[in-house]
C-alpha cells in the first residue's frame, strides 16, 4: 500500500507540476483516480499527502485546489533549505566522512568537473548538470545521518522552484550574456561544492554551514529577482511548477 501510495502521489506532483491542473484548478477525487488509474482511496490518500505538503488546498465543502506560491514564498522555502542543508554540512563534518562517503562525493565533483571542462550546453548535459547537482545536495543530507533532517528538506524542497533541481540554464542577463553567463553562473555553483566538501572533510562543521546558506541565498536572491522580470518570469515558469508561482510585478 505504502510504494502505491508513493506513486501515486509522485504522478499526480507530476501532473500537477507539468501543469495538466492550474494553479487555483479544483481537483475531484474521481477525476484524479481516473488520471491516475487507480482507486478513490488511493487518489484520496494521495491529494491528502499533497495538501500536507502544501501543494494543495482544502476549502469547507469545496474540495481541494491547487495552490499558488508567490515569489517571496519560493525565496523563503529556498532559504529554509539553506539552514537545513547548513545543518547537515554542519553534522556531517562533526561526525566525519566514512571513505566510502568521501569516495561518493568526490565522483559527484568530478561529474561536475567533466561537464564544466567538456564546455557543453546541450539538453544532454543540462540532464547530467541537474542530476549531478541532485546528488550532490543529496550526499549533503545522506552524510548527516539524520532522517528528520532528510524528512524536512524533502518537504521544503517540494514547493515549486524551490528544490536544487530547479535549475535554469540561458537566464536572461543585463549585459545578454546568455551561455557565457550560465557557464559562469554553474561554475560559481559547483566552486561552492568543492568549498563545502573541502570544509566538511577537514571537519570545520560551522564554514561549512556558512557555505551551504550562502549557496542556497544566492539561489533565493537569482530566484527573486528573475521572477520580478518578466522575461525572466517567463523562463522560470517553463520549469516543472512555475507556472503554480505567481510573478512579482503587476
Amino acid at each position: 500500500m505504502t510504494r502505491h501510495l508513493d506513486d501515486a502521489k509522485a504522478s499526480l506532483r507530476r501532473m500537477i507540476y507539468d501543469g495538466l491542473y492550474k494553479a487555483g484548478e479544483p481537483l475531484r477525487e474521481v477525476q484524479v483516480a481516473e488520471r491516475l488509474g487507480v482507486s478513490r482511496t488511493l487518489a484520496r490518500l494521495a491529494m491528502a499527502e499533497l495538501e500536507t505538503d502544501g501543494l494543495l488546498l482544502r476549502e469547507p465543502n469545496r474540495g481541494c485546489r491547487v495552490r499558488a506560491f508567490s515569489a517571496r514564498e519560493v525565496a523563503d522555502a529556498i532559504r529554509v533549505r539553506g539552514e537545513l542543508e547548513g545543518m547537515a554540512a554542519r553534522l556531517a563534518a562533526e561526525r566525519g566522512l566514512s571513505r566510502a562517503e568521501r569516495a561518493d562525493w568526490e565522483a559527484v565533483l568530478a561529474r561536475g568537473d567533466a561537464l564544466l571542462d567538456s564546455g557543453r550546453q546541450d539538453k544532454a548535459a543540462r540532464t547530467d548538470w541537474i542530476a549531478m547537482n541532485a546528488d550532490f545536495h543529496a550526499a549533503v543530507l545522506a552524510a548527516a545521518d539524520n532522517a528528520a533532517l532528510v524528512a524536512a528538506c524533502q518537504r521544503v524542497s517540494a514547493m515549486p522552484l524551490a528544490s536544487p533541481d530547479a535549475i535554469l540554464f540561458d537566464a536572461p542577463t543585463v549585459d545578454g550574456g546568455g551561455a557565457a553567463a550560465t557557464r559562469r553562473a554553474l561554475a560559481a555553483a559547483h566552486r561552492d561544492h568543492h568549498e563545502v566538501f573541502r570544509a566538511v572533510a577537514a571537519r570545520e562543521g560551522e564554514r561549512a554551514a556558512w557555505l551551504m546558506r550562502e549557496h542556497a541565498r544566492r539561489s533565493a536572491e537569482t530566484k527573486a529577482r528573475l521572477l520580478g522580470d518578466r522575461t525572466g518570469y517567463s523562463r522560470l515558469s517553463a520549469l516543472p511548477g512555475g507556472k503554480l508561482v505567481r510573478p512579482a510585478f503587476g
